[in-house]
């Protein structure tokens, strides 16, 4: 977890420890969406953050 949380924390349901979690759930989607992608579709998402100057992220979320 974060700096200051631990597991009791989160079993306790420490509202920055919810925070953390939706975070780390988040991240996970984007990186099974990644990790699935062909390398062509990986270039093509990479080609669209340099071109249209939008975050990688935002890009990565809005993929099909």
């Amino acid at each position: 977890m974060g700096k200051y949380l631990d597991l009791w924390d989160v079993s306790e349901g420490h509202p920055v420890a919810r925070e953390e979690l939706e975070t780390l759930r988040i991240i996970e989607t984007r990186y099974e969406k990644v990790r699935k992608m062909t390398p062509r579709e990986f270039q093509q998402i990479y080609d669209l953050n340099l071109c249209a100057e939008k975050p990688f992220d935002q890009l990565v979320d809005e993929w099909e």
